[in-house]
């Protein structure tokens, strides 16, 4: 019995002997990537294996795989740029291939905002079936607390209904969210440890008083009890996305990639998201955040007077594949795997998983 790979790379060899080229349409929409290179510019550029298909990119307000009545780039030398996008107008390209009228749709997938380091969409993903993650649906970010008006405008566009925000509730007291208009509905689903109170440890560090704190350790610990004692969190966040009135929606905290992360990575498994694509995914915030941690670890050496250890200090700032690993292992030993632990642990059924995927996938 061939295999469904086997079977894929079948299927491409047929086509191609049949004498048509390849086209995008014919690889995951995350064999490319859109870099924003300027205000009113973004690169498309070809991330697969072997050589870019030919590819035409047209522009659209929405996520939708058509070909449009303008040209705006062709793929050359596995890139692409497109200039004059509008301001404050989230765009998403079609990629077609010669003579076809339907391509992959792919977007930017770290949203160019002015006040928030990590918002990301999930959307591009392939899902173990064949499909992909629909662009515009789900996202995830960091603390919106600080978001531009220009921000809020672009974000309005995004037609959010939701925003499931782990936070404390004295992390959300110190820095409340900005929301676009019209305003979202809000989940507060706090996740914290009731043990230590984040302003305090803020300040603890920015005093350089670490004493025997292992951070590292902390988040290791942190993942384990986001599937085992903040289970109801979770379950909550996928009745709420998963209802009629869910989607698009927002998971955030104040880092965007703890908490967060762990909420986006049971998403991304439920529809079924390759394991490892859900760690690529965990793992972008480190790019996504390394300008910005490098100035908050010289804000905390100058407010210490040189006093924090930042070397001890930076896995307090960093996404690392053993956090995420200690949570799904943790759900592993708890349940057995990740199926059992969504049905038995969170209520995510059969039935409400092909519902969440009818929803989420194309």
């Amino acid at each position: 019995m061939q295999t469904r790979a086997g079977l894929g790379l079948l299927l491409l060899l047929v086509l191609a002997a049949c004498g048509r080229a390849l086209g995008p349409h014919d690889f995951p929409a995350d064999a490319w990537v859109v870099e924003r290179s300027g205000a009113d510019e973004v690169s498309i550029v070809w991330n697969g294996a072997g050589p870019a298909p030919a590819t035409r990119v047209f522009v659209h307000d929405r996520d939708s795989p058509l070909a449009g009545e303008t040209l705006a780039a062709e793929v050359a030398d596995g890139r692409a740029v497109v200039r004059g996008l509008a301001p404050g107008v989230r765009p998403y390209f079609a990629l077609v291939g010669p003579g076809e009228s339907r391509g992959v749709v792919v977007a930017e997938r770290v949203l160019p905002l002015e006040g928030a380091h990590n918002f990301r969409d999930l959307g591009g993903y392939s899902s173990a079936d064949g499909r992909r993650v629909r662009w515009g649906r789900l996202f995830r970010s960091d603390d919106i607390s600080n978001l531009s008006d220009a921000d809020l405008d672009y974000l309005s566009g995004l037609g959010l209904r939701l925003v499931c925000d782990f936070r404390s509730e004295a992390e959300r007291g110190d820095s409340p969210d900005r929301l676009p208009v019209p305003a979202p509905a809000t989940a507060s689903l706090p996740i914290a440890d009731p043990n230590v109170d984040p302003l305090a440890l803020r300040e603890r560090i920015f005093s350089g008083n670490l004493g025997d704190m292992d951070f590292a350790n902390l988040l290791i610990e942190g993942n384990k009890s986001y599937a085992s004692q903040f289970a109801p969190q979770y379950r909550a966040m996928f009745e709420r996305i998963g209802a009629a009135e869910g989607l698009p929606a927002l998971l955030h905290c104040t880092a965007g990639k703890d908490r967060t992360g762990f909420g986006a990575a049971l998403v991304l498994l439920a529809l079924g998201v390759p394991e490892q694509t859900v760690f690529d995914d965990y793992l972008l915030t480190n790019a996504t955040t390394a300008a910005r941690t490098e100035r908050v670890l010289w804000l905390i050496r100058l407010r210490s007077f040189g006093r924090a250890d930042l070397g001890r200090l930076r896995p307090l700032f960093e996404a690392r594949r053993e956090y995420l690993s200690a949570g799904l292992e943790e759900v592993k030993r708890s349940f057995g795997d990740v199926d059992r632990y969504l049905s038995g642990a969170l209520g995510v059924d059969a039935a409400k998983r092909d519902a969440l995927r009818a929803s989420l996938l194309e």
